[in-house]
């Protein structure tokens, strides 16, 4: 292990497992002080000023909870919707850690994670605002159905030629 690690395959095996047993023990934790983790994705958890620190990653939204070491809440407990969240990004801090910024409505949350962990979470938020986003944007268009009727009227009409009706009626036969 350390510089001369002829293995690097190796060394990631051993900090996949390290994660896993810690985010084990996160979950064993939260799950005792009663936190519903039902449908969580994605979770890690760090010390920061004297306060255990939780980020949960659900399909919908994204959790930080704070925590004092004596099991009361420190700072508090965040919720953002996926759909709120405008920016996620990390930073190194002091070389060791890394930080997730997740800003929403200039709201900024900053979670201490490690050099591993941080770019999981930061991807995993990005994948899911990218899933909502192309959901809303698929939401917006209109029924094929009725463009199908809407242009038939076009074409009755003699707004459009029969070669763009048959082209549009062929692209819209497509979407259904």
């Amino acid at each position: 292990m350390g510089l001369f690690n002829k293995n690097p395959e190796a060394s990631n095996d051993r900090r996949e497992e390290w994660s896993r047993k810690k985010h084990d023990k996160a979950r064993e934790k939260l799950l005792k002080k009663g936190v519903d983790l039902d449908g969580c994705l994605l979770l890690d958890d760090s010390i920061d000023d004297g306060s255990y620190e939780y980020l949960l990653i659900f399909q919908d939204r994204v959790e930080y909870i704070s925590m004092t070491v004596i099991g009361r809440l420190g700072k508090g407990v965040e919720i953002i919707p996926i759909s709120q969240i405008s920016s996620v990004s990390t930073k190194k801090k002091l070389g060791v850690f890394e930080i997730v910024q997740i800003t929403s409505s200039g709201r900024v949350i900053e979670f201490k994670s490690d050099p591993y962990n941080a770019p999981k979470l930061k991807s995993k938020i990005l994948e899911l605002k990218n899933a909502t986003t192309t959901e809303t944007s698929d939401s917006h268009l209109p029924d094929p159905s009725e463009q199908l009727v809407k242009l038939s009227d076009l074409h009755k009409a003699g707004i459009i030629t029969d070669e763009e009706f048959s082209a549009k009626k062929a692209e819209l036969l497509k979407r259904i």
